[in-house]
C-alpha cells in the first residue's frame, strides 16, 4: 500500500456498505450460489441479519467456506469455525446464571467481568454452552446473509469494523483480548 492509499480507501466504505446491505439472502445454498457471482474472488466481508436488523459482521479471504463454519446446519462443538455461534452460547450462558442480565443490551454484557471470563477452554464442556451453541448454529442457518467482495485485506479490516459501527451490530466487538 502505497502512502496516501487511506484517504481512498476510506472514500469506498459507504459504497462497500451500500453494495453489502442490497445482497442480503436467505443462508445456505441461495446465500453460497450469490456469493459466487457477488463475490467471484472468495474473499470479502459478510452480515448476519436476523429479519432486518444485521447482527454480525465478518470477514474472509474464504468467504464460502467462513459461511459454512459459521451454521451449516452441522452442529458441531468446534470453537474457532463458528465465533458467532459462541459468542451467541456464551451471552445465553451468562444470562442464564446471572438473570439480572436478562435486559442488559449485549453492548454492555461484553463489559462484563463474567463475560470476559468466559474463556472458551472454561465454557466448552458445560452441559448448558453446549445446548446454547448448537441452538445458536441452528439459528444461524435461518438468517439472512449479505457480502461485498474486496480483495484487500486491509480494506477488509478497515470496512468489518467500519460496517459493524455503521450497522451497529450487537455480536461484534474489536477490543483487545
Amino acid at each position: 500500500m502505497a502512502k496516501g492509499d487511506g484517504n481512498k480507501i476510506i472514500d469506498r466504505m459507504s459504497k462497500y456498505l451500500e453494495d453489502l446491505c442490497q445482497t442480503t439472502e436467505a443462508y445456505g445454498k441461495q446465500a453460497l450460489e450469490q456469493c459466487g457471482k457477488k463475490c467471484p474472488s472468495n474473499r470479502g466481508v459478510y452480515v448476519f441479519y436476523k429479519g432486518v436488523k444485521p447482527l454480525y459482521v465478518g470477514r474472509s479471504d474464504r468467504i464460502k467456506t467462513r459461511l459454512q463454519q459459521h451454521g451449516n446446519g452441522k452442529v458441531s462443538a468446534k470453537y474457532s469455525p463458528a465465533a458467532f455461534a459462541v459468542i451467541v452460547a456464551k451471552e445465553r450462558l451468562l444470562r442464564k446464571r446471572h438473570p439480572e442480565y436478562i435486559e442488559t443490551p449485549m453492548r454492555d454484557i461484553w463489559n462484563l467481568k463474567e463475560f470476559k471470563a468466559m474463556k472458551y477452554g472454561k465454557v466448552k464442556d458445560c452441559k448448558d454452552f453446549r445446548r446454547f451453541f448448537c441452538q445458536a448454529q441452528k439459528q444461524i442457518c435461518a438468517m439472512r446473509v449479505g457480502i461485498v467482495q474486496i480483495d484487500d485485506p486491509n480494506e477488509q479490516s478497515i470496512f468489518e469494523v467500519y460496517a459493524h459501527l455503521e450497522l451497529d451490530t450487537p455480536y461484534n466487538s474489536f477490543r483487545n483480548h
